[in-house]
């Protein structure tokens, strides 16, 4: 970025008239030069919440949606408002979705609708929510309450009270079926059973998480861009100096019922601050082709049982402590809080 639009992005309406700038250029084909030009803007305002919607939009965009959803969540907590935080809600309760986090965007959706009830967008979106959660008569009486309340039409408006009507059944339809399958733990929505990664499938994952892991700190401001793969891969080799055959480490791959992969997972039986009898979970993911699919707790569930079989009684991760929904998922996994991390901003 020249020295000029250092000195214009000074000011806060500098800083929106530079974001206008960047996203003029912007190719949806090629969001690298995009991301590049957002990057000095989020190192010299690292608490302005558009900056962090923007860069959040822009890595969504190129696909790199973990690094999206941190940012998201960083733009909402430092005070993005008006119609951009509606935008916000919409784009990381989709993300999340997408990443099969679905608790997390239904909390999300629900939020956003309290605070924007009249948005027909956040609406159809709840809806698709609604739909991945396994809830399709919540998702059919969201998008006939939208029709009712918000299609004009001298066709429609005769069968409004019956659109209604069946829109509040469905509804009520939904409470039934949400108690009925929250009152039935034992039956996961899909089968994943794990077992250890292969020396191909460890080197693909290694290369891949480490570049993800890298990419991450750059998004949320903890690194800079420069030599962040390499202090990545830096801190991979000393957590892991024998590789794949690590002592006391689990790499795990989950396989649906056929035996196709579903997702992966990295786990210490030794804590890394030392803590007896307790796991930690490094890493875990569903592959971007099965998400959305309920694969995601179940998942958990296995490596779960597989830290069980390998003699350690709990396991612990981390998880941001402004992410709420997040909080949320694991806490109907059966997570609690143990320790907390608080910061306050001395310095905008």
């Amino acid at each position: 970025m020249s020295t000029d639009h250092n000195n214009v992005a000074k000011n806060s309406g500098g800083v929106d008239a530079e974001l206008d700038r960047i996203f003029a250029a912007r190719d949806r084909d090629d969001m690298a030069p995009t991301i590049s030009a957002l990057l000095p803007l989020r190192e010299q305002h690292p608490h302005n919440p558009r900056v962090l919607y923007e860069l959040a939009g822009a890595y969504d965009t190129a696909g790199d949606e973990t690094a999206a959803v941190d940012l998201y969540e960083r733009a909402m907590a430092a005070g993005l408002d008006g119609d951009i935080r509606r935008r916000c809600y919409l784009q990381y309760g989709s993300t999340l979705r997408n990443l099969e986090r679905i608790d997390e965007s239904v909390a999300v959706f629900a939020r956003a609708r309290q605070e924007f009830p009249q948005s027909v967008s956040l609406g159809v979106f709840e809806a698709l929510t609604f739909h991945a959660a396994g809830r399709p008569s919540a998702a059919l009486a969201s998008a006939l309450s939208l029709l009712a309340e918000h299609l004009h039409s001298d066709e429609i408006e005769r069968y409004k009270p019956a659109i209604r009507g069946n829109a509040e059944y469905l509804a009520s339809l939904d409470e039934t079926e949400t108690h009925a399958v929250r009152g039935r733990p034992d039956l996961p929505a899909t089968q994943v059973t794990v077992r250890p990664m292969t020396t191909s499938e460890f080197d693909a994952w290694q290369h891949a998480t480490t570049a993800e892991f890298a990419a991450e700190q750059v998004a949320i401001g903890r690194w800079p861009l420069e030599g962040s793969v390499e202090r990545a891969i830096a801190d991979n080799a000393s957590l892991l100096p024998h590789g794949i055959s690590t002592p006391r480490m689990l790499f795990l791959q989950g396989t649906d019922a056929d035996g196709a992969t579903v997702g992966h997972a990295w786990v210490s039986l030794d804590h890394p601050q030392g803590s007896p009898d307790l796991a930690y979970l490094f890493d875990i993911q569903v592959v971007e082709e099965r998400r959305g699919a309920g694969f995601g707790r179940a998942l958990l569930a296995a490596v779960e049982a597989a830290v069980l079989d390998a003699g350690v009684p709990a396991l612990e991760l981390n998880v941001f402590g402004h992410n709420t929904p997040a909080v949320s998922l694991y806490g109907s996994s059966g997570y609690s809080v143990t320790t907390q991390q608080m910061r306050k901003t001395l310095r905008s």
